[in-house]
């Protein structure tokens, strides 16, 4: 692991600026002006599962936000697989007036960055492509293999998760889940 740590404390720079460019998108899915953002961030996140070293990466359409799917399935078959699930779109701004800075200009506060959807989800998102993308550089493979969703309706109830998950039990099929 010691590897793995290092290159992340080496390319912290690099990765809040990379972070910040994914907090800019406001990809807010309860508002239809913001239909083309959610869209931008979702080839954002297929983008990112491909430059990080995720396979079979894929934009599946639904009738609303798109749900980006990427995996890594060659640690073997006696090793488990963990599907992690998170989302991309983000809660609306308002009221506008309660922010310090504006929402979608990610502002670094000591250790902290500031941000709709720093905490909600799209941090979490990318820590783990940014953990997933540290193991492969430095050890060539993961540990597990790997299952990748993120959606982009969870702020709206994620009403078209149901559907994709029922359409694609096996694409999906996994021993653990992460969210």
């Amino acid at each position: 692991m010691e590897n793995i740590v290092n290159y992340i404390s080496s390319n912290k720079e690099k990765f809040v600026e990379e972070l910040k460019d994914f907090l800019k998108i406001p990809s807010v899915s309860t508002n239809p002006e913001n239909k083309k953002d959610v869209r931008k961030c979702a080839e954002y996140v297929e983008n990112e599962m491909k430059s990080i070293g995720l396979e079979n990466v894929k934009i599946n359409e639904t009738p609303g936000h798109p749900i980006v799917y990427g995996e890594w399935l060659n640690a073997g078959n006696e090793k488990p697989t963990i599907l992690v699930y998170g989302h991309y779109d983000v809660q609306p701004v308002d009221p506008i007036d309660l922010w310090t800075d504006p929402p979608f200009s990610p502002t670094v506060k000591g250790e902290n960055i500031f941000a709709r959807g720093a905490a909600d989800d799209k941090g979490q998102v990318f820590i783990h492509f940014k953990s997933i993308q540290s193991h492969l550089i430095n050890n060539k493979k993961l540990p597990v293999n790997l299952k990748v969703l993120i959606e982009g309706e969870e702020e709206i109830g994620s009403v078209n998760l149901d559907t994709f998950i029922e359409d694609n039990k096996d694409l999906l099929k996994c021993d653990y889940v992460v969210i």
